[in-house]
């Protein structure tokens, strides 16, 4: 009778699983079909994405950020779509002098301020994949013509090999119905030509979300042995990699997942995300 029970819950399981992948394949599906509309205005979109040019314009961007740590003292939004990184060198902020990041760079196709931050919740917590698309496809377009500049030039930069995806845990998977990071970083890779390695690593402890903990000692704490390598060969040849999520506040998270691939023999790690928060505490 056990023997009976277990397999039909592992029957059951499978079926959530399938249930689950198929939903969000038609969703995706889905978000394609509506790419005619812009998903910020509602009208036409006059570009290839769900972004249309007015609305992407009055986006708003990171300017002359730290090059390490992404973080600047002015986000404003300014009428024109040109690229955030290309308005000139920016020095290292105090606090990377003082104590560098673990990843190489941290950057972002946006500021955390309005209407980005409700975008981004619609996204994250409605499932609006249209929005999902048109801010990952403008992350793609950012980080393509980043690295395309680097490669021209010193090439110290040079193009990542492989994407990965911040992960959820299992549980805030549930509840959620979909993994955001994950969609971004497939629509990055698929721009950028690269592998998406994101099944490659796991959360495996449900933590307390960043934005309630207080203190660096409690985001430390609180993201402690958080992240696992699954299939570590599976990564080997890849030195340069890219990281992916939707938000990057404090970048404990991104940090904690950076020591990992560090630790399994990754040298180089990027951190891109769809917007950037300014934060006072910002590591």
């Amino acid at each position: 009778m056990q023997q009976k029970i277990r397999c039909c819950l592992s029957a059951l399981g499978f079926i959530l699983i399938f249930a689950e992948t198929l939903r969000r394949v038609v969703a995706d599906r889905l978000a394609h079909a509506l790419s005619g509309l812009c998903c910020c205005c509602g009208l036409d979109s006059d570009t290839q994405t769900t972004l249309c040019s007015h609305c992407l314009a009055g986006l708003p961007r990171v300017r002359r950020a730290c090059p390490l740590c992404g973080l600047s003292k002015e986000s404003v939004s300014e009428g024109d779509s040109s690229d955030p990184h290309e308005q000139g060198p920016a020095s290292v902020c105090a606090r990377c002098l003082t104590q560098a990041p673990v990843f190489s760079l941290c950057r972002s196709a946006f500021a955390y301020s309005s209407p980005i931050d409700q975008l981004i919740t619609d996204y994250k917590f409605n499932e609006r994949l249209d929005i999902g698309a048109g801010l990952s496809d403008e992350l793609g377009r950012v980080m393509e013509t980043y690295y395309s500049v680097s490669e021209g030039s010193s090439g110290v930069n040079g193009k990542p090999s492989a994407v990965i995806a911040t992960p959820l845990h299992p549980r805030r998977l549930r509840q959620r119905g979909f993994d955001q990071a994950q969609f971004i970083a497939r629509r990055v890779a698929r721009r950028l030509a690269l592998p998406d390695l994101s099944k490659r690593v796991a959360r495996i402890r449900h933590t307390t979300p960043q934005t309630e903990t207080k203190t660096k000692a409690e985001r430390q704490q609180n993201l402690r042995c958080a992240f696992e390598i699954k299939n570590r060969e599976r990564l080997s040849g890849h030195s340069h990699v890219l990281v992916i999520d939707d938000v990057i506040t404090t970048t404990a998270t991104v940090s904690s997942l950076t020591t990992v691939l560090r630790d399994a023999g990754i040298a180089k790690v990027d951190v891109w995300g769809i917007a950037r928060a300014e934060l006072r505490s910002a590591r």
